[in-house]
């Protein structure tokens, strides 16, 4: 009997497996080296999260033992209540990074931004320091995680006569904004360029922009970085067209928010913009643990993405392969436990043929390899 040999293209197998769940993937590590090599690479980790579908996390009464700080790239970053440390944790991969802490613990607030260029992901805690004439200075510090063992301190130019605000930062790409109010009521907005670890410029924010300066928020427009105000059932953007240039845009965005007048518990106070996208403006509702909603201006129509309930929305989340250097796995046996439960899927796979099928299909390393592949055909087929 003459075996053919079978040969799928890595294409098509790059195909198949980016469309699996995480869990599955990290069993099917264990099946080639070809497998291993893909599933591990950057390329493929990011096309996998593009297509992976949207959950939504919530708070846990359980978890009292850490608190949810931002959310990225697949990857949570999480401060322990009692010694105020930060880590860094995939939720799908079940391995966690501890973060070196911040020289400064009074910390008032904490971003993290993904650098695609370079696969770096960093860690931008604000914090106040005094300098030589002991007066109050702001400073940012950032850490490159798993590069470096330190945080890097950028001291905000000018920060002496200002104060943070809330909602004070917004990360756009590779640059992480950060709002501050002088003390004659003026705005500024801190630039740093996250790519090459400084702050580039300090953007002024005109004083007429708003006829009341009660919650702005910062919003991303297409990309680009805007404040918002809810005034009288409208929403009014101003957008940031060049930030290099410090160009506003000339006019502001007047969108009319018609639904309002439906829903009587939103009002300015309690509804809150974070992105505007082609139409569609992304918001959630304060007063109902921040619940999130899409509002379409071209129809109208308001479409929620989660339903009012008694538990916070943290995040919206995306399962990732990301691994940055230094996590480890929560459990130790995690990684063993893995490739055996690859081996029981396949062992237990094969119990359903008759035995001479199994024989056959064991001849040859082809045919095993075409096998294993029916297998993850199975598993997406239930995805």
């Amino acid at each position: 009997m003459v075996m053919t040999h079978l040969f799928l293209p890595e294409e098509i197998t790059i195909e198949i497996l980016s469309r699996l769940p995480v869990k599955s993937l990290l069993r099917f590590k264990c099946v080639c080296k070809t497998w291993f090599s893909i599933i591990q690479d950057p390329k493929f980790i990011d096309m996998h999260m593009y297509r992976a579908p949207c959950t939504v996390e919530y708070r846990s009464s359980n978890d009292t033992e850490f608190t949810f700080v931002r959310y990225r790239q697949g990857l949570v970053l999480e401060r322990k209540n009692s010694t105020k440390a930060y880590r860094l944790r995939n939720p799908a991969t079940k391995q966690i990074l501890d973060l070196p802490r911040p020289r400064d613990q009074s910390g008032i607030y904490t971003n993290m931004c993904y650098i695609p260029t370079t696969n770096d992901l960093k860690v931008v805690y604000i914090h106040y320091s005094k300098d030589e004439g002991n007066r109050k200075v702001l400073v940012y510090t950032v850490f490159r995680v798993g590069n470096c063992l330190t945080w890097k301190r950028l001291d905000s130019p000018s920060s002496c006569n200002h104060r943070i605000v809330w909602p004070t930062t917004k990360v756009l790409g590779t640059v992480f904004y950060s709002i501050k109010l002088g003390l004659m009521g003026d705005y500024d907005i801190d630039c740093l360029d996250l790519e090459n670890d400084r702050i580039t410029n300090t953007i002024k924010v005109p004083q007429d922009f708003f006829s009341e300066w009660r919650n702005i928020w910062l919003v991303d427009c297409e990309g680009k970085l805007s404040l918002a105000r809810v005034e009288q059932k409208h929403l009014n953007i101003w957008v940031l067209e060049n930030y290099k240039l410090h160009k506003w845009a000339d006019s502001k965005i007047n969108v009319p928010l018609t639904f309002m007048k439906d829903y009587p518990s939103m009002s300015s106070e309690n509804i809150a913009p974070y992105s505007v996208q082609g139409n569609r403006v992304w918001m959630y509702h304060a007063k109902h643990d921040h619940q999130i909603f899409v509002f379409d201006i071209e129809s109208r129509k308001v479409m929620f993405k989660t339903s009012a309930s008694n538990r916070k929305v943290l995040y919206t989340n995306k399962s990732s392969l990301l691994h940055v250097k230094g996590m480890r796995p929560v459990s130790k046996t995690e990684k063993s436990e893995h490739c055996r439960n690859a081996e029981n899927i396949l062992s237990h796979q094969l119990c359903k043929f008759p035995p001479q099928i199994v024989n056959i299909m064991l001849s040859s390393v082809e045919f095993g390899f075409f096998f294993v592949f029916i297998l993850v055909l199975r598993h997406l087929s239930q995805y």
